[in-house]
């Protein structure tokens, strides 16, 4: 005895046989859907030629011998599961389905793309798609240019930057913010890049903490440097101006 515990679409496809869930009431008979009910091709002629008769357009009534009697089905012939268990593949007719747990995936579209130029580059990033030219900016490893996306890149739009970034890139991230906090003033950018890249992608940070452990290491290390330096610098100002204000009140 079989029971379907749950079922998964393996098409979006609604020509093909079976993929509406609902079907359309107009085309139901006493027999049942009327695009399931077979048809005797060896009928009587006026039979043959009602069951070939083309609705498609109003008033039609010559047979229609092009007209496709039964839609076309998809099979999936197998599945396998991933070792992690957090995903599995379908091979089906309609292609290669894969369905995973994880919305992240190393799989780079721009490891397609043989327009990659500079140029190309500040064109998304003038265009407002600002993970694409950030992406870009990365493959190119152009420290100039990917110093100009990350800074020119609104820090309202970080947030979805980092939680749509590939995971083959976040490593390389990690490393030139890091860079970028040792070498810029812009404490209030990094820190924001840095929270927003930490928080969207911790499940793969965490599994992968063996790769990232000398990028995250470095990155606390810059970042407790900078802390420290502002930190003295405002208790410094901040006892300088309890002073100037206690000098001009007495």
């Amino acid at each position: 005895r079989k029971v379907c515990v749950k079922k998964w679409a393996v098409s979006s496809n609604r020509s093909l046989d079976g993929v509406p869930e609902q079907l359309h009431s107009g085309n139901m008979t006493e027999a049942g859907p009327i695009g399931l009910i077979e048809h005797d091709e060896e009928a009587e002629v006026d039979g043959d030629s009602a069951d070939r008769r083309d609705d498609s357009l109003p008033g039609s009534k010559h047979a229609s011998k092009g007209a496709h009697k039964r839609r076309p089905t998809i099979r999936t012939t197998g599945a396998r599961f991933s070792p992690t268990g957090r995903a599995w593949a379908a091979a089906t007719t309609e292609g290669l389905v894969i369905y995973s747990l994880d919305d992240k995936s190393d799989f780079d579209p721009l490891d397609l793309d043989i327009d990659l130029t500079p140029s190309k580059a500040l064109e998304a990033l003038e265009q407002g798609e600002y993970l694409k030219a950030l992406l870009m900016s990365l493959r190119l490893n152009e420290s100039d240019l990917l110093r100009s996306v990350y800074e020119r890149i609104p820090s309202s739009s970080s947030e979805l930057v980092c939680s749509s970034i590939p995971t083959c890139y976040i490593e390389r991230l990690i490393t030139f913010i890091t860079g970028q906090v040792e070498s810029t003033p812009h404490a209030q950018l990094h820190l924001s890049w840095a929270k927003h890249l930490l928080m969207s992608n911790g499940h793969w940070l965490t599994e992968s903490k063996s790769k990232v452990a000398a990028p995250l290491k470095g990155l606390h290390k810059a970042l407790s440097r900078q802390f420290l330096d502002i930190g003295g610098l405002a208790n410094a100002n901040g006892h300088a101006m309890t002073f100037v204000t206690t000098m001009k009140g007495g």
